[in-house]
């Protein structure tokens, strides 16, 4: 009920995944879910695209996984950024002292990371929203 309400109220929404065979395989059910939700209130939510995460880079399954997505026509795009997998990003919901997001997420480049899928989401929606 809770992700309903937040649909209602959004013109348009993300898929995060981890780049496996089992977490992508329910892409296309979330969105035909979303796609009759936003038919049956006789609005448009739009699907802004995928954000890749828990990436390892130094995995084949992943990086044959994100190609699959990248590729598949009936999948919205796969933003460019993938969040890595880091302990300081699973991490990052517990309540810590930190005075920056760099302290916070880590000097191993996970801050600009987010900082340039956040610029990257902003100019998808600006673009299809």
């Amino acid at each position: 009920m809770v992700t309903l309400n937040g649909l209602r109220i959004s013109d348009g929404y993300i898929i995060p995944t981890i780049p496996d065979v089992l977490s992508t395989y329910g892409i296309p059910q979330i969105q035909q879910r979303v796609k009759a939700f936003a038919d049956g209130l006789g609005e448009t939510i739009t699907e802004i695209g995928i954000v890749v995460t828990k990436f390892r880079k130094a995995s084949t399954v992943h990086t044959n996984t994100v190609r699959r997505l990248e590729n598949d026509p009936q999948l919205p795009v796969v933003l460019s950024s993938y969040v890595p997998e880091a302990n300081q990003i699973a991490a990052s919901a517990e309540h810590v002292s930190a005075s920056t997001l760099r302290q916070k997420y880590g000097y191993q480049g996970q801050h600009d990371i987010f900082r340039a899928l956040t610029k990257e989401f902003i100019s998808l929606v600006e673009e299809k929203v």
